[in-house]
């Protein structure tokens, strides 16, 4: 699981910040970028945390996940992506909880 969910992390990660630094943006579609950034950076600090703190993850992941349903629903519909990430990443972080629970549990 670690693996699958480690690769994902980085083709999310890599194609997400490629895609927002490649693209040119007027004046007009400046909040929109600058509010996709945000979500991203929100993400980025949460993701390295799931396996070793997947409480203080799936808390920060929470956040990003009403920011951007927040954002696809008043801004940009299109950020409704992040919030899809969000909730992937918000459910294996409390499948890790519940495996590291469940082991210690067996060791005693």
């Amino acid at each position: 699981m670690k693996v699958a969910n480690g690769l994902f992390l980085t083709l999310y990660l890599v194609f997400m910040w490629v895609m927002m630094l490649s693209n040119s943006v007027e004046i007009g579609g400046e909040i929109i970028n600058m509010v996709a950034k945000i979500i991203l950076g929100v993400q980025t600090i949460a993701l390295p945390f799931i396996f070793t703190v997947p409480e203080a993850a799936a808390g920060v992941l929470g956040f990003s996940f009403v920011l951007s349903i927040l954002s696809a629903v008043f801004i940009e519909p299109g950020h409704l992506m992040f919030t899809v990430i969000s909730l992937v990443f918000i459910v294996t972080s409390l499948a890790v909880k519940n495996k590291k629970k469940n082991t210690k549990n067996k060791k005693a």
